[in-house]
């Protein structure tokens, strides 16, 4: 008799477990459901202000006007953090406004006075952490808008903040001719980059081309920005393998424009 109890209890165990398990894999098939609703509530949240700003209808155009202003908010916000950013330079201005009223003070400054200066200074480090912070988030929502464009201009005309390309890409049926453009408010910093190996007007070859665009390349993703680019064609329909190359080191500023007999 009490074996039968003991191999009965062992059924109900087991049949217990049985369950167990299954409501474990049915909480795991349901946690990832949710996770998976999640991410695509965040995706489409990027749309959300478009749509409501739009109620009679969203099309392509009114998508790529409201990137077109959060990049404009990136590089007004980008602008400001640089300005409101506690350099060294205002650490030392800091340092002699609080020495300056020390001895205004005949060498007695208060303690609250050092305070009020010193949350001042806080207070300035804390917006621009703020002002960092929403550059982040809207980068974050062009990205994830499928735009590709999450990286400021390199070179932006200030005060305005207007994008300034570096160069024109003229492409054929063969190749890519760069193009020099005449900007000699940028000597200083062209003589940064590295583009000592690029002859101007020269065509060269998709291959060749992508080689010579690398470092310039390289140096914008370490500066954590992209450069901009005048994109013209001598063909009526320019070759995609060629705008693909272009694209791939570089932000086109606008359209691809016609340059017949160039």
């Amino acid at each position: 008799m009490a074996e039968i109890m003991v191999l009965t209890l062992f059924i109900l165990l087991l049949i217990v477990a049985v369950a167990l398990e299954r409501h474990r894999k049915e909480l795991e098939r349901n946690a990832d459901t949710i996770n998976k609703q999640r991410q695509e509530i965040k995706n489409l949240l990027v749309f959300q202000k478009v749509v409501t700003d739009n109620p009679n209808g969203v099309v392509v155009k009114d998508i790529v006007q409201q990137l077109s202003r959060q990049k404009e908010d990136i590089a007004r916000l980008e602008a400001e953090a640089q300005q409101r950013s506690p350099t060294e330079s205002s650490v030392r201005a800091f340092e002699t406004l609080v020495s300056a009223l020390t001895k205004e003070s005949n060498g007695k400054a208060t303690d609250q006075q050092i305070r009020d200066k010193i949350k001042e200074t806080s207070a300035v480090m804390k917006e621009s952490e703020t002002l960092k912070g929403q550059i982040a988030q809207l980068r974050s929502q062009i990205k994830a808008s499928g735009r590709g464009n999450e990286f400021p201009s390199c070179w932006v005309t200030t005060p305005e903040g207007k994008i300034e390309s570096i160069f024109e890409l003229l492409m054929s049926e063969t190749g890519i001719r760069i193009i020099e453009r005449p900007l000699p408010h940028r000597a200083e910093d062209k003589a940064k980059l590295p583009l000592s190996a690029i002859r101007y007007n020269t065509e060269y070859p998709r291959y060749e081309f992508e080689a010579l665009m690398r470092p310039l390349y390289e140096w914008s993703v370490a500066h954590e920005c992209r450069f901009y680019v005048i994109t013209a064609s001598s063909e009526l329909s320019a070759p995609i393998s060629l705008v693909n190359a272009i694209n791939g080191y570089f932000y086109p500023d606008g359209k691809i424009h016609l340059r017949t007999g160039a």
